[in-house]
């Protein structure tokens, strides 16, 4: 997910600019996206420190 943000998110920005959406709307949205995926790793992450790849689910 994060490379397909990594590609995506330029190509918004440069979208969102073109449509003369504010700069402070656009960090705004990509915001509330990062702390979206905190969020979820942080309810759903699985730790898998000193794990063998084979106990990993």
């Amino acid at each position: 997910m994060g490379r397909i943000g990594g590609i995506v998110g330029p190509f918004l920005v440069g979208y969102l600019i073109n449509q003369k959406v504010s700069i402070t709307v656009i960090f705004t949205i990509f915001t509330i996206a990062i702390l979206m995926a905190a969020g979820a790793v942080l309810l759903f992450g699985v730790e898998t420190m000193h794990q063998k790849m084979t106990d990993v689910d």
